[in-house]
């Protein structure tokens, strides 16, 4: 992608205006600081020509008043009255071109030492120029700052050294910008304001704590009018180098041109771009209102995926919790079988209690029935002959035999088994068959 240089102008109308623009380049004042990096301010860098006040004391190249009275001064300049007293160039070119990862488009494509050369001999010219015709100073001298006093002079030196200071805190710009380009672009600008015919060079400043790195040059415009009565003279005049649309296209021309050798393009007219031209504050404004719109319409994005990953989660939640319930209802029937199965099983129990009761009855009625023929046994044997009553006796005895022991508790095991073998002995025997002789009668028994 193409980088474009571009050039605005200003007239400075009077010594108050030139006041308020002093204290912008000061960073004071009711000017909107908003765009400026306090963490970069060390690197805000002035040249301003070099004259002296009233006092003797060197002037401020911040103080533009003070300069631009300075150089019309020694270059014997004539003002008119209510006339504009100089004009600031504002400088700057696409940000791209200040990156660190890009080349130098037309320099790029010459060899790389070459490329050393070309920009050994720019810096050596600027140098030159810088050291005999402007004294300079970077904003923290002018506010006294003891933090960066020790800070290297050199830009590049200056700016490792700051980045290296800030460490983590370092602004993204300082990693981002590279001051080499920065330099270069300095230096074409500044050597060919120079060398521009009819342009004196009141003051400079490289303003390096905004977005965009840009150069703001302050220049005296003069041309020579001849006269009858004065003859020849040089006269200050803002209108005769910018008044027309002419010229201030030809400026545009004129700074593509010299910054050709950077890779730098014209920028595109006005009449193609239908552009129109914004104050920095209004187009900061804009700038301000789109961001904080972007910003707000991210949110919104952002409000909105998370509103459908909640109604997402919700819907998990919700086919978990029917899951649950259809478990739960599984479970509420299988507890249901359980506890119908656990009552038929209890109903069960109950008829065999039922059974166990009827059982131990009647055991206890043949328990009674054996202790009653027991007793009655008993009676018989201790008050009858030993041969009488022998049928009663029988009958209670046959009962016992009949019993099974199983069918009794174990503390009658003992008397059954008596009783039984006393039945065994008194059980009548079957006749045997008679013989021929007649048979005796059996001793004991009566027929």
């Amino acid at each position: 992608m193409p980088n474009y240089s571009c050039v605005r102008f200003q007239p400075i109308r009077s010594a108050a205006d030139a006041k308020a623009r002093a204290t912008h380049g000061l960073r004071s004042g009711g000017h909107d600081l908003g765009h400026c990096d306090p963490a970069r301010r060390a690197l805000v860098l002035a040249g301003g020509i070099r004259a002296t006040d009233v006092t003797g004391q060197p002037i401020s190249p911040f103080d533009i008043g003070a300069c631009l009275s300075a150089a019309t001064e020694n270059a014997g300049l004539k003002c008119r009255r209510g006339a504009a007293i100089g004009a600031e160039l504002l400088f700057t070119a696409s940000p791209d071109f200040f990156a660190r990862d890009t080349e130098f488009g037309v320099e790029a494509t010459a060899a790389a030492h070459d490329i050393e050369a070309l920009r050994s001999e720019r810096m050596a010219a600027l140098r030159d120029l810088i050291d005999g015709a402007f004294e300079t100073r970077y904003l923290t001298d002018v506010d006294s700052d003891d933090d960066t006093q020790f800070l290297p002079r050199d830009l590049p030196k200056r700016w490792r050294a700051l980045t290296e200071r800030l460490g983590e805190n370092s602004p993204e710009a300082l990693e981002r910008h590279d001051p080499r380009k920065i330099l270069d672009f300095l230096a074409v600008v500044l050597l060919g304001c120079s060398q521009k015919d009819g342009w004196t060079v009141a003051c400079w400043r490289l303003d390096l704590d905004e977005t965009t790195p840009h150069l703001s040059v302050v220049i005296v415009p003069s041309y020579t009018k001849q006269t009858k009565r004065t003859g020849a003279a040089r006269w200050v005049s803002v209108r005769e180098h910018f008044g027309q649309p002419q010229k201030l296209s030809a400026l545009q021309d004129w700074i593509a041109q010299i910054s050709a050798p950077l890779g730098l393009l014209r920028g595109r007219p006005k009449a193609e771009t239908n552009a129109r031209y914004l104050a920095p504050r209004a187009y900061r404004a804009i700038r301000k209102a789109e961001d904080a719109a972007r910003l707000a319409a991210t949110a919104a994005d952002e409000d909105r995926k998370a509103a459908a990953k909640d109604r997402e989660q919700a819907k998990v939640a919700c086919d978990k919790a029917t899951q649950r319930l259809n478990d739960l209802k599984i479970a509420e029937a299988q507890m249901h079988r359980l506890l119908e199965e656990a009552k038929a099983r209890l109903a069960a129990i109950a008829v065999r209690e039922a059974a166990l009761d009827q059982g131990e009855k009647n055991i206890a009625e043949q328990r009674k029935d054996v202790e009653r023929s027991a007793g009655v046994a008993r009676e018989i044997l201790c008050a009858s002959d030993p041969f009488q009553g022998r049928s009663v006796l029988l009958d209670a005895l046959s009962r016992v035999k009949d019993l099974q022991a199983v069918d009794l508790p174990s503390e009658f095991a003992a008397p059954m088994k008596r009783w039984r073998s006393l039945a065994a002995e008194n059980t009548l025997r079957p006749k045997a068959k008679p013989d021929i002789q007649v048979p005796r009668p059996l001793e004991g028994l009566d027929y």
